[in-house]
């Protein structure tokens, strides 16, 4: 046991970066207009593969078709 001592438990800064990206893909999955299903599929695919899941998230999800932050107009 001894001969860990130098390596810690937390998983220090590289930890806490993908901590912080996986976060980030989260909240831009969430609030995307994707159907329920999608976005489950996405955030368990990053809950999952912590590192490589944000990667395939932004190469491969078409970002732009459901992160349009166009409002729809209520006519008055």
């Amino acid at each position: 046991m001894d001969n860990m001592k130098g390596y810690g438990t937390g998983g220090g800064i590289i930890g806490f970066i993908v901590l912080v990206v996986d976060i980030i893909v989260w909240i831009e999955v969430l609030k995307s207009s994707r159907p329920p299903s999608h976005k489950l599929l996405w955030c368990l695919a990053v809950f999952i593969l912590p590192i490589i899941g944000p990667v395939l998230y932004y190469l491969l999800s078409d970002r732009a078709k459901w992160n349009s932050h166009e409002y729809e107009v209520i006519p008055s």
